[in-house]
């Protein structure tokens, strides 16, 4: 038999009421009126106001005739505002059409890799950390600036020498919640260091290693990596003589004592003009003299080749690991310093990923004989 045959059985099969009189089977059988794809929303429109019959009314028309009951029973629901069908051996409990009509059905729902709940949860992983080195001259009349400064250009660590502070000045009006400082104060007049930590990273003051100097020393760590090292910040009065440098020689001597063996960088303004810094520095006086044997003696670098003050290099980083700055940057000072300040990339190192113990057979002190 050919298809209009089998189409002719499948019709009488399900009746004349949803066909319509056996007249119109020419105009059904046309290829434009029978909508098989009835998911267009177009289709659906121009079916139902030319009274001809689409995929959902064959299938409705299979279910009634199936059931037990070749009316459906309806009941008044909210829903879309209209009537709901139930059928019986059915869980459909919505009509089709609707939802094609509607064209906001999506055909595999869920959470997107975008929006997954594990990764937005997974804390991140620092890879380097922000830091800022400057000589305030007082930070007290500076305290808008350097807020507005550290929201549009974030920062970890923030080192401060000549902050002119004492203890009529709380740290909140100079720094936000987002960190931690440490300070060393002198008088409002001159003088004082200070070492702000973001409260996202662990910082503990080491008082065992400050002397009778202007420093201070910090010991950092990293909660993501579990890796430490040690921040100092240093002010040498320009009046100061050797033996100023000979408690900086001190207080580095009882961190080599200590055995930490941690990675080491020591930031401030130091006031040592006759310097010039390179590979091999250059010394013109007997002050600087000491203090390179000093930086020599403790296997530091200093990182800092551009002016900080006029012609001369007066704030300095120095460093046992030098592979760790990356980004040193000499840039604008804060306000109406006479100093320029120092931005540069602390590179921290990636911990090593603690292996699981395996179980290993020995063979060479299997009983071999036993086993045959």
């Amino acid at each position: 038999m050919d298809d209009y045959t089998w189409f002719l059985i499948f019709a009488l099969l399900l009746g004349s009421r949803q066909l319509g009189p056996l007249r119109n089977f020419d105009e059904l059988c046309h290829k434009d009126d029978l909508r098989v794809s009835a998911f267009s929303p177009q289709s659906v429109q121009n079916d139902s106001s030319r009274n001809v019959p689409t995929a959902f009314d064959l299938v409705n028309s299979e279910r009634r005739h199936l059931g037990s009951s070749s009316t459906p029973r309806t009941r008044r629901r909210s829903y879309l505002t209209g009537k709901l069908n139930y059928y019986c051996n059915s869980f459909a409990c919505f009509q089709l059409q609707r939802h094609a009509i509607s064209g906001d059905i999506h055909p595999n729902p869920g959470p997107t890799l975008e929006h997954n709940s594990r990764q937005e949860n997974k804390p991140t992983r620092k890879m380097k950390l922000s830091c800022w080195s400057l000589n305030a001259r007082s930070v007290a009349n500076k305290g808008c600036e350097l807020i507005s400064r550290l929201s549009y250009k974030p920062c970890d660590l923030v080192a401060i020498t000549e902050t002119w502070l004492d203890q009529s000045i709380e740290s909140s009006e100079l720094f936000t919640r987002s960190f931690q400082v440490h300070r060393r104060d002198r008088t409002r007049h001159g003088g004082g260091i200070l070492l702000a930590c973001n409260v996202e990273l662990g910082c503990v003051r080491r008082l065992d290693f400050e002397t009778d100097c202007e420093i201070l020393w910090c010991e950092i760590i990293i909660p993501s990596h579990g890796s430490k090292f040690l921040v100092g910040v240093f002010y040498r009065p320009p009046s100061s003589d050797a033996v100023y440098l000979y408690e900086l020689q001190k207080s580095l001597s009882l961190i080599d004592r200590s055995g930490t063996n941690l990675p080491l960088l020591l930031l401030g303004d130091f006031n040592l003009p006759n310097i010039t810094w390179g590979e091999v520095p250059k010394c013109y006086d007997a002050l600087s003299t000491v203090f390179c044997d000093i930086v020599d003696d403790y296997f530091l670098q200093q990182m800092v080749f551009e002016p900080t003050r006029s012609e001369n290099i007066l704030d300095l980083i120095l460093t046992n690991t030098p592979e760790c700055l990356m980004n040193i940057t000499v840039c604008e000072g804060l306000g109406n310093s006479d100093h320029s300040s120092i931005e540069f990339d602390w590179k921290l190192k990636p911990g090593r990923l603690k292996q699981t113990p395996r179980f290993v057979y020995n063979y060479r002190t299997a009983d071999w004989k036993g086993l045959k």
